[in-house]
């Protein structure tokens, strides 16, 4: 076994077969296998290998920073994030949250240079970002009551945007 990996395969694996991380090293974690899929290989060698894939969850946003700060667990967590040009990523391990792997990518970081802004980066794709005024924007728990599809409209078009440039 190998510890510098967090899951851990065998050659010639069964069904009885127990994955172990660093934490639960030694003991069956039923938590653990909800995250894995097996499966059994034959294409690059004649012998049946068995595969591990570990499930991550990946969340991606566009300026980080202000998305995560304001989640009421966000001092939880926080420690386990990486900061690169002021964005919050994961590089190494994954967050352990619950039962999840959770991955934080900002697509901020893959932006163009001069054209960081998730408008600009709507244009490369054609997709434009629905503009809200000031006052709108300061005051968004405001315009969530009195205008509730402008606050979901604006919300989908910016994660549309986010996702499309991630992809």
């Amino acid at each position: 076994m190998d510890l510098n990996h967090n899951v851990f395969t065998t050659p010639q694996a069964t069904s009885e077969d127990v994955c172990y991380d660093k934490e639960t090293l030694g003991r069956t974690d039923v938590s653990l296998m909800k995250k894995l899929s097996r499966g059994y290989h034959q294409e690059f060698t004649p012998e049946r290998i068995s595969v591990t894939i570990v499930k991550n969850n990946v969340f991606v946003g566009h300026l980080t920073p202000a998305d995560l700060s304001i989640l009421t667990d966000f001092y939880g967590f926080k420690d386990q994030l990486d900061i690169v040009s002021k964005c919050f990523v994961t590089l190494g391990k994954p967050i352990q949250y619950g039962d999840s792997r959770i991955i934080i990518r900002d697509t901020m970081l893959l932006a163009p240079g001069g054209q960081k802004s998730l408008s600009s980066i709507g244009k490369l794709y054609k997709v434009q970002k629905l503009e809200l005024t000031y006052d709108e924007i300061q005051n968004m728990d405001r315009l969530k009551i009195e205008n509730p599809n402008k606050f979901i409209e604006y919300g989908l078009r910016d994660a549309i945007i986010t996702l499309t440039h991630a992809c």
